[in-house]
């Protein structure tokens, strides 16, 4: 289970036996290298459907090792960038990478705002 000041729904077992978490959230926090990983595992082991990143803050190097498991995973439905997670060119273009590989993702969230 996931420990930090992230939000993690219960485990969920599917009618064919795995384990989810569902959902994993992490309203407004920096994201530091460890949580990218978990993340990250997380997204590898097709274990989430919901990843909210609202309003995080990271580094361009964990916002593409995030993106890069995004386009191995197969569970994600619902994903939340919302309020400044994709603030430039080079993310907006990791991530149309990302969702041109994954197909499972049919829930897209996100807002730039600017000052």
């Amino acid at each position: 289970m996931y420990m930090y000041s992230t939000h993690a729904s219960v485990p969920y077992v599917s009618a064919s036996g795995n384990s989810m978490l569902v959902s994993l959230e992490f309203p407004g926090e920096a994201i530091d290298q460890r949580e990218v990983e978990d993340i990250a595992g997380h997204l590898r082991g097709n274990s989430i459907r919901l990843l909210s990143l609202r309003g995080c803050n990271m580094k361009d190097e964990s916002f593409s090792e995030i993106c890069r498991a995004l386009e191995a995973n197969r569970s994600l439905q619902h994903l939340n960038l919302n309020i400044n997670v994709v603030h430039s060119t080079y993310r907006m273009k990791e991530l149309a990478s990302t969702l041109i590989v994954n197909r499972t993702v049919t829930h897209l969230m996100y807002v730039v705002i600017s000052v």
